[in-house]
C-alpha cells in the first residue's frame, strides 16, 4: 500500500491536513512509517540498490541461453552476462541481474553447489563482478614467439629472471579456427605492474626467438620470424602442456 492512498484513507477518517499533523504530533506515529512497515517484504528487497550475483566455476563452453534459462527457472531474471577473458573468451563466470534482492537470494539458496555439467556453481552477491573482470583483464599481458615447448611456470620462470615476477598465467595454444597464434599469458597485482612487464619483456631475445609482449586487451603484434613454426607445431603438443 503507498503512502498517498495511506495519506487519503488517513484523511477519511481523521478530516484536514492539519488535523493530521495534530495526530501525528500528539501520538508520535508518522504516517510515511506506517507505510513503510505496511509494505510486504518483497517490496522492502525491491528498493534494494544491489540485485546482482556473480556465478564462477561455469563450463567455458556453456551456452548463454542454457545458463538463462536455468536462472529463469528458479526466480524472476531480468538479464545475464557471462564474462569475457582478454582473448574474448568465456572467464568461466557470469553476471546475473534479477527483480528482487528476494529472488537473489532464492537462486543463491537454490543454484549454490548446484552441478552444471559436472562442475559445482559458485554463486554470491556481486554488484561490481564486471568492474573486478575489467580489472583482471587490464593487468594481463600476452608474450608472443615463446618456444613452442614452454609450460606455463618456464614463461613464469623467464618473466621471473626478466624481473617481471607474474601472479599467474597460462599457456593459450593455437586452435586453427578461433585463434591462429599460440602465446602465453601473465597475469600482474595492478595495471601499473602489466605496463612495467610489457616494457621490460617486449622484443626480449630468448632461444634465439624474439619475444614480443603487449598489454592483453592491445591488438597482437605481427608475426615473428619463426613464430609460423610455433602454431604449426603447437597443434602436436599434449593436453597438458
Amino acid at each position: 500500500m503507498s503512502v498517498s492512498v495511506l495519506r487519503g484513507a488517513a484523511r477519511s477518517i481523521f478530516g484536514s491536513r492539519g488535523a493530521l499533523r495534530a495526530l501525528e504530533k500528539t501520538t508520535g506515529i508518522r504516517l510515511r512509517h506506517v507505510a513503510t512497515q505496511a509494505e510486504s517484504a518483497q517490496d522492502r528487497w525491491s528498493r534494494r540498490p544491489r540485485k546482482k550475483v556473480l556465478l564462477s566455476n561455469l563450463p567455458f563452453k556453456l551456452d548463454i541461453a542454457e545458463l538463462e534459462q536455468l536462472l529463469k527457472s528458479v526466480a524472476e531474471l531480468r538479464s545475464v552476462e557471462i564474462l569475457k577473458d582478454w582473448a574474448g573468451n568465456s572467464a568461466g563466470s557470469a553476471v546475473a541481474e534479477f527483480a528482487t534482492m528476494h529472488d537473489c537470494h532464492i537462486a543463491m539458496q537454490t543454484l549454490s553447489g548446484y552441478r552444471l555439467h559436472r562442475k559445482p556453481i559458485a554463486i554470491e552477491l556481486d554488484e561490481n563482478a564486471k568492474e573486478k573482470n575489467k580489472m583482471v583483464n587490464e593487468c594481463a599481458v600476452k608474450i608472443f614467439n615463446v618456444h613452442f615447448a614452454y609450460k606455463w611456470q618456464d614463461v613464469k620462470d623467464l618473466a621471473r629472471e626478466m624481473g617481471a615476477e607474474a601472479t599467474s598465467g597460462q599457456i593459450v595454444r593455437a586452435d586453427g579456427e578461433q585463434r591462429t597464434r599460440s602465446y602465453a599469458v601473465l597475469i600482474y597485482k595492478t595495471p601499473e605492474d602489466a605496463k612495467s612487464a610489457v616494457g621490460i619483456i617486449d622484443k626480449q631475445m630468448d632461444r634465439n626467438r624474439r619475444l614480443r609482449c603487449v598489454l592483453a586487451m592491445d591488438k597482437d603484434p605481427p608475426l615473428e620470424e619463426g613464430e609460423e613454426d610455433f602454431y604449426d607445431r603447437a597443434s602436436l603438443l599434449p593436453d597438458d602442456f
